[in-house]
């Protein structure tokens, strides 16, 4: 029951007892000749009726009335009370019945009574005394005294009536404002994502609100009585308890943390708890807590630490992760005089796969090898993805080295399965290198610099095989083997690029083709030409790998130049090493079709010796010349015997080594070696173009014996392929080619 309505009732049952006890009051008045000398019975009656049409007004007209409604209902009152008033003969001098009359009505319909309440008194005190002055009603006051007691009653009631007025006004705003805190507060508390819980001394909850329900899935009701911890993580009770204790012993003081609570789809939810004591305020005597939703924002930071320490594209740990586990099996290694073994593994002939089948191939083909690797370890073992084609393993607690082997070897033969990826079978090999760690060593970095040169080694040794890091090494060849890594690294890292020397006409001064030579950029020493490292990469299958990338940058440039420099004939060098490997033309003629370069205009430069003297190269070259591509043999005169058989080899240029060109243009047998070699090659129709050539002389001497064109730095030093755009050798060398 609301406290308006409790008045209200209780307003009525006076009503009921105060008829009464007014008529017993009226009746001993009566008898004391204190009122009017008035029949006794008018005066029950006219008590009766006023009695009456108040009751039946309220009930016609109750609080929530219009405003015709209210003057009708407080004329009424007024109308009642003054018939009572001016019936005892007191008229004026008891005006303060008016002012009761006025203060129920207030009750019921606020401040806006006053107004009608003032005018309505007014009139029926004027009409008292009208009926006083006409005679027809009694008055214990004389006249015309108690016409100025009518005014005076007037003003007294007005002030009053306004003052209640004004202060019942003061006291709507007050509960207008209040009741608009408290509607705005439920809107809160009902539309809040935050969920706001009460629990007593016991810990159990005892208000809990609506918002609980967006964190849980669960309305208010199911924890109500509950104990506070019953629908936390096992794991965070103590946390839990830790908060409510912390809170009891600090009261007014707010403390935080996070823990996990119950979902109704059976997952956890992170909250942050706010948890405040407030059981020394009656209005609340409990502790409050406020959970905060925190789940997205715990999912977020567990995917940041989880992307700190892994590969996003395999999923396992990243080279960071590596190097801390590693870390923490060196420190126990120390301690319990433990085996480990690293393994460093890089993928063979990865860049050409991912080069000509596509990155995203290429991503596939990383992702199937990360889910073999872990097939091939121990659950407590560690594998992780360094960067590009690199992984590494971490084999802790070992018997020896047979164990790190034998897990090498599956590796390589796993690997070595054919994997289906893009509709296809790709066929991997893999380098491993080896490094048993005892419990010397404590440095991680260390550790993985030996695994990582011998795996360079494995490389070097054609690949698809382990092996083990010698200790015995001279210090020399390790910095070898790490220049060696470092190249290795260059290939796969994109610092090797190209320049490129042009060819000129001897005859028509136009530059006829190119020579595509590479640079290594190197990221500490510069740039740096071919003789600083292609000796070192002839030694192992470096160099095959350099020349994969020579041949596919050429191709790709020399497509690229259709549109600036034109048709172009581009010149790359190749090695034995590569040309000896039987599926040495497809790879070839594969890395031209994917280029989509026309084939005559590619040009292969071989070594003499190469040319004459391995029949497995030769047959490779044969079947390229065939598809069109044209052979040159390269520093020819430096090898045996070559004159002889310059006929029975796929031969279309011959490239006078530097050192006979270097005095063409002096009486000398250089000279005369240089007008024969001119001359048998044109009689086998081949081209013959001097290289190394460095003045003008030599120029306009080789012209006389017939040679076709030249290259050197007279015309241009090897230049980047942007700038031959606009080379041109006649403005450079206007003289040169005068007729």
């Amino acid at each position: 029951m609301t406290r308006r309505s409790w008045l209200k009732r209780l307003s009525a049952v006076g009503r009921v007892v105060t008829i009464p006890l007014t008529a017993l009051v009226f009746y001993a008045l009566h008898e004391w000749g204190s009122i009017a000398d008035t029949p006794l019975w008018s005066l029950y009656l006219i008590l009766g009726l006023a009695g009456l049409t108040s009751f039946l007004a309220e009930r016609r007209w109750p609080a929530e009335c219009t405003r015709r409604q209210l003057h009708a209902r407080v004329a009424i009152d007024i109308a009642a009370t003054t018939a009572v008033v001016y019936a005892t003969g007191w008229g004026p001098t008891l005006a303060i019945g008016y002012v009761f009359v006025v203060a129920n009505e207030f009750r019921d319909h606020g401040s806006r009574v006053w107004q009608p309440a003032l005018v309505y008194t007014a009139l029926g005190i004027g009409l008292g005394e009208a009926a006083i002055a006409s005679g027809f009603a009694p008055s214990i006051v004389h006249e015309p005294e108690v016409h100025g007691l009518a005014v005076l009653a007037i003003l007294g009631t007005a002030f009053i009536m306004r003052a209640l007025g004004w202060t019942t006004a003061m006291k709507e705003e007050a509960e207008a404002t209040v009741r608009s805190s408290e509607r705005r507060f439920r809107s809160l508390v009902k539309n809040a994502s935050d969920a706001v819980c009460v629990v007593d001394a016991e810990a159990r909850v005892v208000t809990l609100t609506p918002a609980i329900e967006l964190i849980t899935g669960y309305p208010p009701e199911k924890y109500l009585g509950q104990i506070g911890w019953d629908f936390i993580h096992p794991e965070d009770i103590g946390t839990g308890a830790q908060i409510y204790a912390e809170a009891m012993e600090k009261p007014g003081r707010a403390v935080r943390a996070e823990l996990r609570v119950e979902h109704r789809d059976g997952t956890w939810r992170w909250a942050e708890i706010s948890a405040m004591s407030l059981f020394d305020d009656p209005a609340v005597n409990g502790l409050v807590a406020n959970f905060h939703d925190i789940t997205e924002r715990k999912q977020f930071e567990e995917k940041l630490a989880f992307d700190a320490y892994h590969d996003h594209l395999t999923g396992l740990s990243n080279r960071t992760a590596f190097h801390e586990a590693l870390t923490r099996a060196l420190a126990r290694s120390r301690r319990h005089s433990r085996l480990n073994a690293v393994l460093f593994l890089d993928l063979d002939r990865f860049k050409l796969i991912n080069d000509s089948l596509g990155h995203e191939v290429g991503d596939h083909l990383l992702v199937e090898v990360g889910a073999r690797l872990r097939t091939c370890l121990r659950p407590e073992d560690v594998v992780s993805r360094f960067g590009g084609d690199e992984f590494a393993v971490l084999l802790e607690d070992i018997a020896g080295l047979d164990d790190a082997i034998q897990v090498a070897d599956r590796i390589i033969e796993l690997l070595h399965q054919p994997l289906p990826i893009a509709s296809r079978e790709i066929f991997l090999t893999t380098s491993i290198g080896i490094a048993i760690v005892g419990d010397g060593v404590s440095d991680p970095g260390e550790a993985l610099r030996e695994a990582d040169q011998a795996m360079y080694r494995a490389k070097a040794a054609g690949g698809s095989r382990w092996e083990l890091f010698d200790e015995t090494l001279a210090p020399p060849m390790v910095e070898r083997l790490e220049l060696e890594a470092e190249l290795w690294r260059a290939v796969e890292r994109g610092e090797l690029l190209l320049h490129f020397q042009p060819e000129v006409s001897l005859y028509s001064g136009e530059m006829v083709a190119v020579e595509a030579l590479v640079r290594w950029a190197h990221p500490e020493r510069g740039l740096l030409g071919p003789g600083a490292f292609i000796p070192l990469a002839e030694e192992s299958d470096l160099v095959v790998a350099i020349d994969r990338f020579v041949l596919a940058e050429a191709c790709k440039t020399a497509c690229a130049w259709q549109d600036s420099v034109g048709a172009m004939v581009v010149s790359v060098n190749l090695s034995p090493r590569w040309l000896r490997r039987s599926a040495a033309a497809d790879e070839i003629l594969e890395i031209i079709a994917t280029s989509g370069l026309d084939p005559e205009l590619l040009q292969l430069e071989v070594t003499e010796r190469l040319a004459l003297g391995d029949d497995g190269a030769v047959g490779a070259l044969e079947r390229l010349r065939t598809e069109g591509l044209r052979v040159a043999v390269d520093d020819f005169g430096t090898g045996h015997s070559a004159l002889g058989y310059l006929r029975r080899f796929p031969i279309d240029v011959i490239k006078l080594d530097r050192s006979f060109v270097e005095r063409v243009d002096h009486v000398s047998p250089e000279a005369a070696i240089v007008q024969a070699v001119i001359a048998l090659g044109h009689a086998l129709d081949m081209h013959v173009t001097a290289e190394g050539v460095e003045r003008a002389e030599q120029v306009d001497r080789l012209r006389a014996f017939g040679c076709d064109s030249a290259q050197g730095h007279y015309f241009s030093t090897p230049v980047p392929a942007d700038e031959l755009a606009s080379f041109s050798p006649l403005a450079q060398r206007p003289t040169s080619f005068a007729t």
